[in-house]
C-alpha cells in the first residue's frame, strides 16, 4: 500500500535550472548512458540501498500512516526525512516522481547557498548526536570521507557543467553547496 507520493522540484534560479537540465540531459544520458526512470519506488527493504532523502514539498501522504507520527522536538532540518522513515518503517511504500512538477524558491544567491549548506551540515551532525535519526537511516553518511567524495564528485560535475553551459556560476554554486559543509564538519568537534 502507498504511504506517500513525492514530486520533484526545480530551483527557480536560472543557474541551478541550467545545472538540473545538464544533470538530466547530459550527465545521466551522455556520460552515464542511462535514462532517468519516471518513478522510483522506496520501501523498507530497498531504502538502505537507494539512500534517498524523503521530502514533503509537493508530496501526497496517506493520513492514516502518519496519525501516530511524533517528531522529535528540536528537529529543524530533516523532519521531512524523519516522516518519510516513519512511513516506510510502518510497511508502506513511497513513490518518487522523478520529473519536475513545481518550482522551489530557494538558493536564489551564492550567499544563500553558502549559509544554507553550513546550517544543514551542523544540523545533520546534531541529528546524529541527539539520536533523532540513526546514522544508517540518514540520506547521507556524515563522515569526513563522504564529504571529500561528495566534494570531488560535485566539483568535477560542476566544472563540466560550467564548461558545457558556458556559465562559471554553476561551479560556484556547487562549491558553495558542498564546500562549506566540509569546513564546518572539520571545525566542529
Amino acid at each position: 500500500m502507498w504511504g506517500g507520493i513525492q514530486g520533484k522540484d526545480l530551483y527557480a534560479n536560472k543557474v541551478l535550472l541550467k545545472w538540473d537540465r545538464w544533470q538530466e540531459n547530459v550527465w545521466k544520458q551522455k556520460f552515464l548512458r542511462r535514462e532517468c526512470k519516471d518513478v522510483t519506488f522506496i520501501d523498507a527493504l530497498n531504502f538502505l540501498k537507494n539512500k534517498m532523502r524523503g521530502f514533503t514539498h509537493n508530496t501526497l501522504i496517506r493520513t492514516s500512516c502518519v496519525k501516530d507520527w511524533d517528531p522529535p522536538h528540536g528537529l529543524h532540518i530533516g523532519e521531512d526525512h524523519h516522516l518519510f522513515l516513519h512511513v516506510i518503517k510502518k510497511g508502506y511504500k513511497w513513490a518518487v516522481y522523478n520529473r519536475p512538477v513545481c518550482f522551489h524558491y530557494a538558493f536564489l544567491s551564492l550567499s544563500e547557498t553558502l549559509s544554507r549548506a553550513a546550517y544543514t551540515t551542523r544540523e545533520v551532525k546534531r541529528i546524529v548526536k541527539c539520536g533523532y535519526i540513526e546514522p544508517k537511516n540518514l540520506w547521507m553518511n556524515p563522515s569526513i570521507q563522504t564529504y571529500f567524495r561528495i566534494l570531488l564528485i560535485s566539483f568535477g560535475k560542476a566544472l563540466l557543467a560550467s564548461i558545457y553551459e558556458k556559465d562559471p556560476r554553476i561551479l560556484m554554486y556547487k562549491l558553495c553547496e558542498h564546500g562549506p559543509p566540509l569546513l564546518v564538519h572539520l571545525a566542529t568537534p
